[in-house]
Order: C-alpha cells, then sequence, then structure tokens
C-alpha cells in the first residue's frame, strides 16, 4: 500500500504513533519509484501523473497489508484511512484508489445536489 498525507496532519496524528512494523514513512522519490517497480501499465502512468501533481514535501508512507482485492480485505484497515480523510490520498492498491474516488464522488453528490 501506497498512502499520501497532508504534512501537517501527518506530523500531528500518524508520525511518531504505535503502527504495523511495515508502516513507514518513504520519500517522495521512493514513491515514485516503488510505483515505477511495483505497478503496471496502464496504472503505472495514472499513478506517476497523479504523483507529479503532488508535493514533494507531503508525507508517503508504504505498508504491506492484507488485501486482494475489495472483496478480500482488512476492513479495519479501510475504516481507519476513511476515518483520516481527506487528510489522506491512496494510492495503491489501484481498485481501493478508485474505490475510495468512487465513494468521494458519491458523498459529493449527496451535499450538492
Amino acid at each position: 500500500m501506497l498512502l499520501r498525507f497532508d504534512r501537517q496532519f501527518c506530523d500531528r496524528y500518524v508520525k511518531g504513533t504505535e503502527r504495523h512494523d511495515t508502516f513507514e514513512e518513504i520519500t517522495y522519490q521512493q514513491a515514485q519509484r516503488l510505483i515505477q517497480r511495483e505497478i503496471k501499465q496502464p496504472q503505472q502512468q495514472d499513478l506517476l501523473k497523479v504523483l507529479a501533481k503532488r508535493s514533494q514535501t507531503d508525507a508517503y508512507y508504504q505498508a504491506h497489508i492484507r488485501y486482494q482485492d475489495n472483496e478480500h480485505r482488512d476492513n479495519n484497515l479501510v475504516m481507519r484511512l476513511r476515518a483520516w480523510l481527506p487528510k489522506v490520498e491512496v494510492l495503491t492498491p489501484w481498485d481501493l484508489r478508485q474505490s475510495f474516488a468512487a465513494d468521494a464522488a458519491t458523498q459529493f453528490m449527496l451535499y450538492h445536489n
């Protein structure tokens, strides 16, 4: 999993807290290399374009998670990520990113119709 956090939020609520051993902060450049190494096309190009629009001073984290697809996932993790919205952006896994985007669009429509 690859996440991007708002730096101020991260420094206040994430950094220095007890998390899973595989949850670690990485640099913007490491995030870029991770996408290039681990993500296949066409998602790789899409994610690199997204990353290019993000600040290098934001906080980037990687973690190894139990995740097969939207049906087979760690729901506690997903609930935690939802609690951190809109201060966190799921970059990978791709289908979880797409699920969050669809939910955000649905929520937007609830408040703007």
